[in-house]
């Protein structure tokens, strides 16, 4: 039987990780004795099949042609970790937080770990014409590494946040590719998978088409563009959020040439706000993402003299919107979305 002992460490190296992390959490409350006698009897238990795989019985040398057979398979790409040399046409792509901007250049990959809140649950529904048949891999904070192992992947690509911790494993399970941006610079992650992929120019297209629209929008806004003002709400159980300038959806809004209320013209992502301070969202429009309508602050708040006094609530322009890609979109296909919303409600109704 032909067995690759490098994939055996890799599954025994998993499988006892894993187990440590679960006994961390399980003894967390209890003397360190009980954790290092099972630490210690996971490790007799495989030890033997890290001594077998690594026996002359499974031994297999690497020889220059083999090698320089891989490389005439491969290209170099620079990432984080400096060059790497990764697949021509990779066949089984694992992505981790950046499925959207695969997606959004006609890349289906085998499986997928991504942002999700505590109840979301499955790929967001903005995405799920694209997303069939792709595995769920759990949240991009913490994917399933065995599941990962299972799938055999020639490809594995995510953000530094998400990937860097654990760069060793993946590195071991298949070439893995770092891509290093700042969260809200969407366009450059773009570029940047693209040109791992060897689709700048898909990249390209899909910009200019961004940009072409938005032009179009404003053409279509005229000389009310400039007296426009946007704010864009989510709320909670008790508190409204407001989304500024840095934010994913509120670069989308100043890329269309919208304002903000002058009280939000702030270098952050968001602001957390009371129901005293919700004059902060006074505007002309204000989109609202309200996830939960039943047990939100706004239910019991829309009768407040501090909510009716609104300029937007007065003239009926308070619009609900989709959090999953207004708020955790990440790529060109939320982005297009919200413009669909922009001609939607902003052009119509202004």
């Amino acid at each position: 039987m032909n067995v690759n002992p490098q994939k055996v460490l890799n599954l025994v190296e998993l499988v006892i990780a894993q187990s440590q992390n679960c006994l961390r959490r399980v003894f967390s409350w209890r003397s360190g004795s009980m954790y290092r006698i099972v630490s210690l009897f996971l490790l007799g238990t495989f030890a033997p099949l890290s001594m077998i795989a690594c026996s002359n019985n499974f031994y297999q040398k690497t020889t220059p042609q083999a090698a320089q057979a891989n490389i005439s398979q491969c290209r170099v790409v620079t990432h984080i970790h400096s060059e790497i040399c990764i697949p021509l046409n990779p066949q089984k792509v694992v992505v981790i937080g950046i499925l959207e901007e695969l997606l959004a250049l006609d890349i289906k990959p085998v499986g997928a770990a991504i942002w999700r809140s505590v109840d979301g649950n499955g790929f967001p529904l903005f995405l799920q014409d694209k997303t069939a048949g792709i595995i769920e891999l759990g949240n991009e904070s913490q994917p399933n590494l065995e599941r990962i192992l299972l799938l055999k992947p020639d490809l594995v690509i995510g953000k530094k946040w998400a990937v860097e911790p654990i760069y060793s494993q993946l590195s071991q399970i298949a070439t893995t590719v770092v891509i290093d941006t700042e969260e809200q610079a969407w366009k450059n992650r773009l570029k940047l998978v693209a040109e791992v992929f060897g689709k700048s120019a898909k990249a390209e297209n899909l910009l200019n088409e961004y940009n072409q629209r938005l032009q179009l929008f404003q053409q279509k806004m005229g000389d009310r563009l400039v007296n426009t003002q946007i704010s864009i709400v989510r709320v909670f159980s008790n508190l409204f959020r407001i989304y500024l300038q840095k934010s994913y959806s509120g670069g989308i809004l100043r890329d269309a040439g919208l304002l903000l209320p002058p009280v939000q013209n702030q270098q952050d992502i968001w602001q957390d706000i009371s129901a005293e301070s919700v004059e902060h969202i006074n505007s002309d429009i204000v989109f609202v993402a309200d996830d939960h309508p039943q047990h939100s602050f706004l239910k019991f708040f829309k009768s407040n003299p501090l909510w009716l006094n609104l300029k937007a609530v007065k003239q009926d322009k308070v619009y609900k919107i989709d959090s999953q890609y207004w708020i955790g979109g990440s790529s060109i296909i939320a982005a297009n979305r919200i413009i669909d919303d922009l001609f939607k409600y902003v052009v119509q109704n202004i």
